[in-house]
């Protein structure tokens, strides 16, 4: 997932939960996990594998001030679309 639109999925989680944007660099780093790719080839062998890394990278770092596990959900639902 490229970074702007991550952005704008964490600035609508943030508007109705009422969290903000605590860390870009944190956000550019989940986003990434997103659909990831390395030549074409996915990094994650399924959906689960990519399912857990983003949700894992979304506690961990923290992208918003709360509710990233809401945020988590939102990409991997945009990841599995």
């Amino acid at each position: 997932m490229d970074a702007e639109y991550a952005l704008v999925l964490a600035d609508e989680v943030a508007s109705l939960t009422g969290a903000s944007i605590r860390s870009l660099p944190a956000l550019v780093s989940v986003a990434a996990l997103v659909g990831a790719t390395i030549g074409g080839v996915p990094v994650f062998r399924n959906s689960e594998s990519q399912r857990e890394a983003v949700f894992s990278a979304c506690e961990k770092l923290r992208p918003l001030s709360s509710h990233n596990d809401v945020l988590a959900h939102v990409l991997v639902a945009y990841a599995e679309r």
